[in-house]
């Protein structure tokens, strides 16, 4: 596996368990991992010791969305609970932590990114303390019961006004106009790069083992690449069938880890 490279838990089958998931994870070299705080309700002390036991690392933690960016009265509560996600990529040696912005509701979108602004604020000024970096994301439309950045143009414009960094998803992003151009504008802004396929037809927010869709990805890294960035490409996959998921992670790492050689990552 390429040390650039990170596995999203949410790849992994759910009924599965952390800790099935973690030894076949180092029983096949992969030695890196993202954890999705939805799979950990009970907290991160039983995480930490599966993590002890494995010597599996963490690369970064998906945090559930941030707030409900209408309603002011829910931001204490969602910022205590972000709070908590970023101390969690401290214990756990994670330098990341990602999230969306919560749902706009009808807000404006300049709307929405004042409130986003105030709300994160403090979680911003507290991961910048303790040396994590607080990401948000592009996402597709069907996700803006959770999310209101839908372009990347936005979400650019949107962590240069709240202080966010940005994760850089190339399943939704990919068919934006002008995409070089603003990977260069995003460089100095993005910590993490998420890589997946699609393949037409899917009618779903499936995202499909690298190689099998159409999505340029040995291009979009190239760029990304050229554009100075130096962290993690993680794998992102989802909705993976049980029966073959563990082999579309493995062949996912392998074609990856060949790509980033390939391209002097």
């Amino acid at each position: 596996m390429h040390e650039r490279l990170a596995v999203h838990e949410i790849s992994f089958p759910a009924e599965i368990g952390l800790s099935d998931s973690l030894s076949w994870a180092r029983a096949h070299g992969i030695d890196r991992i993202g954890l999705v705080t939805g799979r950990h309700p009970h907290g991160w002390s039983a995480t930490l010791r599966e993590l002890d036991l494995t010597g599996v690392a963490i690369a970064y933690i998906c945090h559930a969305r941030m707030f409900e960016l209408e309603d002011q009265s829910t931001w204490e509560p969602s910022l205590e609970s972000l709070i908590e996600s970023i101390n969690a990529a401290v214990a756990t040696g994670a330098n990341v932590v990602y999230t969306t912005t919560g749902p706009a509701g009808q807000l404006s979108f300049d709307a929405a990114v004042d409130a986003l602004a105030r709300a994160v604020r403090p979680a911003v000024e507290h991961a910048n303390s303790v040396g994590v970096r607080l990401l948000t994301e592009t996402a597709n439309q069907i996700f803006a019961g959770s999310h209101c950045l839908h372009t990347l143009v936005d979400t650019i414009d949107a962590c240069e006004a709240t202080g966010l960094g940005l994760c850089l998803d190339v399943h939704a992003v990919w068919r934006e106009r002008d995409l070089q151009r603003q990977i260069v504008r995003a460089a100095p802004l993005t910590g993490l790069v998420q890589l997946s396929d699609f393949v037409p037809g899917t009618l779903s927010v499936r995202r499909h083992p690298i190689g099998d869709g159409i999505i340029p990805i040995r291009d979009f890294v190239a760029k990304v690449l050229d554009s100075g960035y130096a962290g993690t490409f993680d794998l992102e996959l989802f909705q993976l069938p049980r029966a073959t998921a563990f082999s579309d992670i493995a062949v996912s790492v392998e074609r990856m880890t060949a790509m980033l050689t390939d391209l002097g990552a």
